[in-house]
């Protein structure tokens, strides 16, 4: 049996820190997140941005007047953890790298050894993964719908907000807040939503986020362990990844094949049981 854990971190359905009993597989978890630990913890980031101010190892950024009080990083913070949330199938994202808590606008700026880098992320990672639980790849961008061409932004923070929440009721209020507080505009838009992807909506409302949350969290373990192997440093940011410039096109395949694997065996599974 593993040694340590405080690299994998479990919460119940609260948000409150629980004990567990290791096993094979959470072993393999601590194994896997304390690798790349011992990847990333040697990497020389840069980041220098106008306005700054520093005491001792922690950073506060410029305020942004789109949010609530400036960003706070500490620069001393850096190793990853895994947090499940409510159990071993749900959540599982790494968390704990200064990197992370960087306002996006700020992170373009980041250096690996002097070098400049580059982020890449999943598009539509999430609807992708439902439809591929029911057998069907997704093709088109999915918060394109009739109607709300318009809103493409409103349309995709809806539709990621029903696939969190756990009954209609608490959509429909969710969803209301981002359409001025109109509940009848909100049940308009999660019934054009439904319409559209029809195919996956027995999802919505289910709270099937955290597992969507535990599918991605393994993609990014398996990617990760791909960079690792080529010698190729990078800094998770839940579906999106952080690497020298010139180590894009390594980046795309690992990303690629971790992608293929996982839809193409939720696909496999969901045409045997059709």
């Amino acid at each position: 049996m593993c040694h340590g854990g405080e690299v994998v971190r479990l919460k119940d359905v609260d948000g409150n820190l629980v004990g567990y009993r290791k096993n094979e597989r959470i072993c393999r978890d601590i194994r896997n997140t304390e690798a790349i630990n011992e990847t990333i913890v040697g990497l020389d980031i840069g980041l220098v941005v106008a306005g700054t101010e520093a005491n001792g190892t922690v950073v506060k950024f410029p305020t942004d007047p789109n949010k609530n009080g400036p960003a706070i990083v500490n620069l001393a913070a850096e190793r990853l953890h895994r947090i499940y949330n409510g159990g071993w199938d749900k959540g599982g994202r790494f968390y704990g790298h200064w990197v992370q808590n960087v306002p996006a606008k700020y992170r373009k700026l980041i250096t690996f050894g002097g070098q400049n880098t580059v982020e890449r992320d999943y598009r539509f990672l999430h609807p992708r993964l439902l439809y591929a639980m029911v057998g069907i790849a997704l093709i088109e961008d999915p918060y394109m719908i009739d109607g709300w061409e318009d809103n493409r932004k409103t349309v995709k923070i809806a539709f990621n907000i029903i696939i969190n929440a756990t009954t209609y009721v608490k959509a429909l209020g969710a969803v209301s807040m981002i359409v001025g507080g109109d509940r009848n505009g909100a049940a308009t838009l999660i019934r054009a939503i439904k319409h559209h992807h029809r195919s996956i909506a027995q999802f919505f409302h289910t709270g099937i986020g955290l597992e969507l949350q535990y599918k991605d969290s393994v993609m990014t373990s398996n990617v990760m362990r791909t960079l690792r192997k080529q010698g190729i440093g990078a800094i998770p940011i839940h579906d999106s990844f952080i690497v020298p410039a010139n180590d894009m096109g390594h980046l795309q395949n690992a990303m690629n094949q971790a992608l293929e694997q996982a839809t193409n065996g939720m696909v496999s599974m969901a045409k045997m049981a059709s």
